[in-house]
């Protein structure tokens, strides 16, 4: 990423979060894991506390718009983020 520019920052303190809205400039359309590790680097947070809502590219340009939210603790993101069943039992369903 050579360039991001944060359009809307916000405290929700009812959810224990930060809500960002960004513009990232990519050459390739990027994965969850390179935004997050990216921006939480940016922005000086663990990236544990991070959880990448969505990804959208607008066709022939390449800067995508980024929706990240930044928890306040790891009991917040666990209360209100669902977890993956995959994940949560270890791929089996």
């Amino acid at each position: 990423m050579s360039k991001y520019q944060v359009t809307k920052d916000k405290k929700n303190e009812l959810l224990g979060r930060r809500e960002l809205v960004a513009n990232a400039e990519f050459e390739k359309t990027p994965t969850k894991e390179e935004v997050i590790e990216l921006l939480s680097k940016e922005l000086k947070v663990e990236k544990e506390l991070c959880v990448l809502e969505s990804i959208k590219g607008n066709f022939g340009t390449p800067i995508f718009t980024i929706i990240l939210k930044i928890y306040d603790n790891e009991e917040s993101k666990n209360l209100i983020e669902k977890r993956n069943k995959k994940k949560k039992s270890g791929g089996k369903k």
